[in-house]
């Protein structure tokens, strides 16, 4: 039970981090439009 929930909690985290990268490159290219 343990190890199952520790490499869900790793992927997870992996799939947020990657989600937050493509929010943040998103924004900046809006950014960069609008100035």
């Amino acid at each position: 039970m343990k190890k199952s929930n520790f490499f869900a909690f790793i992927s997870r985290m992996k799939y947020i981090n990657r989600w937050g990268l493509m929010h943040s490159t998103k924004e900046e290219n809006v950014s960069e439009h609008s100035l």
